[in-house]
């Protein structure tokens, strides 16, 4: 099975990583690593992750704003 089955990128895409600094206005300024996928078929279509680093006060950040959906604000890893 290709890694494009599976909706990883195939290693004809192009990746660029770059950190990005943002203010949330709830929980303050978060420092995000910032994940783009170019799509290799000439499309100009591109996927972008932002994730924080483990433990840092960017990750719980947004973990407490991923929990919002739940009803349920958590700090616990």
């Amino acid at each position: 099975m290709a890694p494009q089955d599976l909706g990883l990128p195939s290693q004809d895409s192009r990746r660029e990583v770059a950190g990005k600094r943002y203010r949330h206005r709830l929980v303050g300024d978060l420092t995000l690593d910032c994940d783009t996928w170019s799509s290799p078929d000439g499309s100009g279509q591109r996927l972008r992750v932002l994730t924080a680093e483990p433990g840092t006060p960017s990750y719980d950040a947004l973990r407490i704003l991923a929990s919002w959906g739940t009803g349920q604000p958590s700090l616990s890893h």
